[in-house]
């Protein structure tokens, strides 16, 4: 069983969990995975854990404007008001921004498996990317149709090299929508090659984000070399969209993988601009807390996996499949002819004799 005391589980707009009632707009770009929703109405989200937060653009305010509020419901309780944090508190100027926009407090352990039920109205055109749900009880269930989503500063990431480690990020400017924050506020910045991340997980699939934020505008390619299992599976760069600048950049995806642990590393191959690593997603291939494998002795190290001289897993099976086919097709050549030998042996050839020839 896992040391692990909490686990953060992502919920996406689109999950069924979702009840989105009155006018709700879908859009389309550089959200986790690819949609938000943004609208007047109110939603309702079914989950199990202790406690959920959204992520999303904020209301667009002015700068005169007061601060915007929307209302809380929980578990048929009493409903209140919240208001909305501000995008840069000491700016008022900026009028929205990308962010958590709303945390829960930590609730009850409700009857079965720690279920809620939470109700936000009057959200004055916020928009919805996903929820992150946090469990931390050992028998709450955690889907196998849904994401763990692990942080930058989760001490499952395992760094080496020269990473500038940051918390409390600032507002970053991206371009052609709103600015914001990482998604749990920290990032892991690298601009050296060599640099290395370790990730070890129990899971079917993997996904890796970053920010997009290059220096200048036409700064196109982070060069990455990503191991799974020891073998090399990504050497080609990353090509962010031009002149542009965003979150929820993925950098790496594997999927259709086997239900048991794999490792996973990335290494900075070069870059002329920031590589910014915000967060990690998988697949569990567990139901509960209590069944999460320990694999925090596992580590081996950047420097002990592929140096890029390991043969691909795609050729290893190939050339078994191969050689399996192979061997069998002389095996079956071999059968026939001692079939067809044994043949001959047990019905040896009648041998004819002229008898002599009469004369009349």
């Amino acid at each position: 069983m896992s040391a692990q005391r909490e686990l953060h589980v992502v919920i996406d707009e689109q999950d069924p969990a979702f009840n989105f009632q009155g006018s709700w707009t879908k859009s389309n770009g550089p959200w986790y995975p690819s949609s938000c929703v943004y609208g007047d109405g109110n939603f309702t989200l079914s989950f199990n854990g202790s406690s959920v937060a959204f992520i999303g653009n904020s209301p667009e305010r002015n700068e005169s404007s007061p601060a915007l509020t929307h209302t809380v419901t929980i578990d048929g309780g009493a409903t209140y008001n919240n208001t909305f944090p501000l995008p840069v508190p000491s700016d008022p100027k900026v009028q929205q921004g990308y962010m958590k926009w709303y945390t829960s407090p930590v609730l009850s352990n409700n009857t079965p498996y720690n279920t809620h039920n939470i109700t936000i109205s009057q959200n004055n055109h916020a928009a919805v990317d996903f929820a992150i749900v946090t469990i931390n009880d050992l028998d709450t269930p955690v889907s196998k149709d849904r994401r763990v989503l692990v942080d930058d500063q989760d001490p499952a990431l395992r760094y080496t090299g020269s990473w500038r480690n940051t918390t409390n990020s600032q507002y970053l400017s991206f371009t052609g929508i709103p600015g914001g924050y990482p998604v749990m506020n920290s990032t892991h910045q690298s601009q050296a090659s060599g640099d290395c991340l370790e990730f070890r997980f129990s899971g079917t699939a993997v996904e890796v984000y970053g920010l997009w934020y290059p220096p200048t505008r036409d700064t196109t390619k982070i060069s990455l070399r990503v191991t799974l299992d020891g073998a090399i599976v990504r050497r080609d760069p990353i090509i962010g969209r031009q002149n542009e600048r965003y979150q929820n950049l993925l950098l790496f995806d594997a999927s259709n993988l086997l239900p048991t642990d794999h490792t996973l590393t990335l290494t900075v191959d070069g870059t002329s601009q920031l590589f910014i690593l915000d967060y990690i997603v998988y697949s569990p291939s567990f139901t509960t807390m209590r069944d999460m494998p320990d694999l925090s002795r596992g580590y081996r190290g950047c420097a002990t996996q592929d140096d890029g001289s390991s043969i691909p897993v795609g050729l290893i099976v190939g050339v078994v499949l191969g050689v399996f086919f192979s061997a069998l097709l002389i095996i079956i050549g071999v059968w026939r002819w001692n079939r067809g030998r044994n043949r001959r042996l047990n019905h040896p050839e009648i041998q004819l004799k002229e008898g002599p020839t009469s004369t009349q």
